[in-house]
């Protein structure tokens, strides 16, 4: 649903004759099982050039997803919005509601102040070094796309792809 979301936001953003520089990276993953597709056990190594040991193969979109913020950069991209459902963890604990995560402040701030005006209700989930420490267990990779029997499977989501962006991003 993000890169729905992502061509409505464009779409939205031209009728609105919006100008400011907007680039959209639609990264599309289709869960196929046959012989050719990832298997668990799999290392891939990702655009950035970091590996990754594939524990869960439902959790393939945050395996597109770090190409597409990669990429975003390499175009010159100084903000990075991340439109993800990052696994039903965050349905589970909130329903309907938006999650959202974030590491700039001040994009979360601006963020905070435009939901209210506009009547959007999200709740900010953590991030941090709890929830990147349990993706660190590969042996043979960089890290996993996923923390077997950990919980907060919502924020492990958003640390793997935090690890893909870049400084000054």
């Amino acid at each position: 649903c993000g890169a729905a979301e992502m061509m409505e936001i464009l779409e939205y953003l031209a009728r609105q004759k919006v100008e400011k520089n907007v680039m959209a990276v639609l990264m599309l993953a289709e869960n196929v099982i046959n012989s050719d597709a990832v298997k668990m056990g799999d290392v891939i190594t990702t655009l950035a050039g970091k590996t990754v040991e594939v524990y869960n193969t439902d959790a393939e979109g945050r395996l597109v997803l770090c190409d597409g913020i990669t990429f975003a950069q390499r175009m010159g991209a100084r903000t990075v919005i991340d439109l993800a459902t990052l696994t039903y963890s965050a349905q589970n604990a909130l329903g309907d509601q938006v999650a959202l995560f974030g590491n700039d402040r001040e994009a979360l701030r601006t963020w905070k102040e435009t939901a209210e005006v506009t009547g959007e209700h999200f709740w900010q989930l953590p991030m941090g070094p709890i929830y990147h420490k349990m993706i660190e267990w590969s042996i043979c990779a960089d890290f996993a796309n996923y923390a077997p029997g950990k919980g907060a499977g919502a924020s492990v989501a958003a640390c793997f792809l935090e690890n893909f962006v870049e400084e000054g991003t």
